[in-house]
């Protein structure tokens, strides 16, 4: 009887721990998500596919959704877009910032693609978007969205590259982290 009671209070307890942190995550304005591993995937590469085909403006709200969910290379891309205006409201700002988080993933091109297009900025200049860069980062970074990274072995190749990748859960689910204060994706 006794360890019937204990069972049920240390059940109960848990239940009411886990149950506080979600509404308390809630109540802050942020949300867990779990999406289905094919929904997912196939969306990324139907974006990735539009940004390959040159069809920015369609690909920009798929694009930016899934850098908000950690993808390191939909925040590279929307950097690139955001910084070159091509088909997308021109941000220079958010572009770079964006670029920056995206060199979680440490792909070479990517960091000397960032540094020659932040060779001519000031310090200041620079100083100025590390607000921004820490604010992202704490909502997209590569942590924050329980992203993976690290080096892996290219298929076909005894290549090592660093990525970052989502993890399964369930060998099923994606996990995203949505704000509340994201502006709509159009």
């Amino acid at each position: 009887m006794k360890k019937s009671l204990v069972v049920v209070l240390a059940t109960s307890l848990l239940a009411a721990t886990f149950s506080g942190t979600t509404l308390a995550s809630e109540a802050d304005g942020i949300k867990e998500k779990l999406i289905r591993s094919s929904l997912y995937t196939t969306d990324f590469d139907n974006v990735i596919g539009q940004v390959q085909r040159r069809e920015f403006s369609e690909a920009y709200p798929n694009l930016l959704q899934f850098a908000r969910y950690g993808e390191k290379y939909a925040q590279y891309s929307l950097g690139l877009l955001l910084i070159t205006g091509e088909e997308v409201p021109l941000d220079i700002e958010q572009g770079l910032v964006w670029m920056r988080l995206a060199i979680e993933q440490k792909t070479s091109d990517w960091e000397t693609r960032y540094k020659a297009v932040t060779k001519n900025l000031t310090k200041e200049q620079l100083s100025a978007l590390e607000p921004m860069y820490q604010e992202y980062k704490r909502k997209y970074g590569a942590k924050a969205q329980k992203m993976h990274c690290g080096t892996e072995t290219r298929k076909g190749s005894k290549m090592r590259i660093h990525i970052c990748r989502k993890p399964l859960l369930n060998q099923e689910f994606h996990a995203v982290i949505e704000y509340a204060d994201d502006k709509p994706v159009k």
